[in-house]
């Protein structure tokens, strides 16, 4: 098996394009295998230092493709103002992207603000997994911290990303809980149980919403924090597989 790396433009359905990877393996199948779409965290990028590429190959040597992207606003995408409502119509993009290259069988994977991306997206795929998400954004969002727009902050991908004003209306105005309680996708939580950012706590709360009628999990992963790594990647990772075994 081979596993190779291409990069794409992604068309967005309002103009533009989303920098994206798409990791393949050349195993021999007349079917598609199942894809999993990596949603990036606020601030940061579709490399994620190096996790998202990491996680992408190792689904690769299990079977499945997978591919990174940069939301709009960030990464290697022209700035604009990054905004949730945004990032939910990017996902929804690029899920259009590979149902039109007969991609049929999908998961997703969203890392803190990605996560939220992908809690209002609500896609029909077949799981979705949360790594360390930021549901309750605007509850550990300081809007003492927003005084003036547009608002700047240093980016995993320079230059700067920035936000507008709508982009704390906008977490104002979602009920997040209601979110969880419809979503009827097999979901998995995995959260370090010494993350500073996004307190482990929120997503054991997050569980709380989520319909007992399907399955969920959460995971937490010891000493691991909100950039995780090393040892507590793998566990991220190997979670994360074990969860898309049972439902791709």
């Amino acid at each position: 098996m081979t596993i190779s790396e291409k990069k794409l433009k992604i068309p967005k359905r309002k103009g533009g394009d989303l920098i994206s990877i798409l990791y393949e393996n050349s195993m021999e199948n007349t079917k598609k295998p199942p894809l999993v779409i990596f949603c990036h965290g606020f601030t940061g990028n579709k490399y994620e230092w190096g996790r998202f590429p990491k996680a992408a190959k190792k689904m690769n040597e299990k079977g499945y493709n997978a591919i990174i992207f940069d939301f709009s606003g960030s990464g290697e995408n022209k700035r604009e103002a990054v905004l949730l409502s945004k990032q939910v119509r990017d996902l929804e993009d690029v899920y259009d992207w590979a149902k039109e290259q007969h991609y049929t069988d999908f998961a997703i994977i969203g890392l803190s603000f990605g996560g939220l991306t992908a809690l209002i997206a609500n896609l029909p795929v077949h799981a979705v997994i949360f790594w360390a998400p930021a549901f309750y954004l605007k509850q550990i969002t300081d809007d003492s911290l927003y005084s003036h727009f547009p608002f700047k902050l240093p980016s995993a991908s320079p230059p700067e990303i920035f936000i507008e004003e709508d982009f704390i209306h906008e977490l104002k105005q979602i009920n997040v809980d209601k979110h969880l309680q419809k979503l009827k996708i097999p979901s998995l939580i995995v959260h370090g149980e010494l993350d500073r950012t996004v307190k482990p706590e929120l997503s054991k709360k997050a569980q709380g919403q989520m319909s007992s009628k399907v399955n969920n999990k959460l995971h937490f992963v010891k000493n691991a924090d909100h950039m995780f790594n090393d040892e507590q990647l793998e566990e991220f990772i190997a979670e994360s597989i074990n969860w898309l075994q049972k439902y791709l």
